[in-house]
């Protein structure tokens, strides 16, 4: 197996953000890894951003297992609960729909926007959720891995959204880690502990690495906390503006006048 090189790696750092900490490893690399389209690296206890609407992919969030406190989602869809540490809310916003996640206590996590399929952006919006119960673990040597959407050394998440074959993988690393990954996939990684220690296809230093298509697997040594994403590429137009995201201008514009129209309903702030 020949593992894959590092296309690029960067150390991104959290900033003030509304209430929140926030670091866009995604968009510091600055490297097409389609079907995902940014990756926001959160901490805080505040809502900055209140109800919004999506349309057109999905709004992922992995709050880290180490994260103290836990969010309350509510969305147009109807729900309104809390996942904490360990756990995973996936918004699937598709037509369109708005939604609010307010953290109760200190949270740490990871939210990722998701693009769908052309033949997807049309569809009813769904959610899905992994609790921490139900999210497939394993131990690899001294690692422990969670297999958190998609598979890995022979598990399967019970999480299987509408973008096909993508694959959201937590580490908690202990000495040397071969993960076998599609050659087509995109794949990079977040370091969300141990940035010093861990070395990411032979880079050390690094808190977010994209990896080169020249390999069958990735090389992860060191100890620390890692979160890997891989996934096949739609390689369709995007077409976006904030929150929306389509695929031609036509679709772009409609999904801005629903909104507007309030047919994505409506859901009031919590203030």
């Amino acid at each position: 197996m020949q593992p894959r090189s590092v296309l690029r790696a960067v150390s991104v750092r959290q900033q003030p953000a509304g209430g929140f900490f926030i670091a866009r490893p995604l968009a510091a690399l600055g490297v097409n890894l389609d079907p995902f389209l940014m990756v926001d690296w959160f901490s805080g206890d505040q809502d900055p951003f209140g109800p919004h609407p999506h349309a057109g992919f999905s709004a992922v969030s992995w709050l880290l297992p180490s994260s103290v406190g836990r969010i309350r989602n509510r969305d147009t869809l109807g729900d309104d609960s809390y996942f904490g540490g360990g756990e995973l809310h996936w918004f699937e916003a598709a037509q369109g729909a708005i939604h609010n996640e307010t953290p109760d206590g200190t949270v740490d996590g990871l939210q990722i926007f998701v693009n769908l399929p052309l033949a997807r952006k049309h569809a009813p919006p769904m959610t899905y959720r992994a609790h921490r119960q139900d999210i497939p673990t394993i131990d690899v040597g001294l690692h422990f891995i969670r297999v958190v959407v998609g598979s890995a050394f022979g598990l399967t998440s019970p999480v299987v959204p509408r973008t096909p074959d993508v694959a959201l993988i937590d580490i908690e690393l202990k000495g040397e880690l071969r993960l076998p990954i599609p050659r087509s996939h995109n794949a990079f990684v977040v370091v969300t502990d141990g940035e010093d220690d861990v070395v990411v296809g032979g880079v050390a230093g690094c808190n977010a690495a994209a990896f080169a298509h020249d390999g069958d697997d990735i090389v992860l040594e060191g100890r620390g906390h890692v979160v890997l994403f891989h996934g096949e590429p739609l390689n369709e137009p995007v077409v976006a503006s904030g929150p929306f995201v389509m695929g031609n201008r036509a679709d772009l514009y409609d999904a801005i006048a629903r909104y507007q129209r309030g047919d994505m309903g409506r859901l009031p702030s919590l203030d």
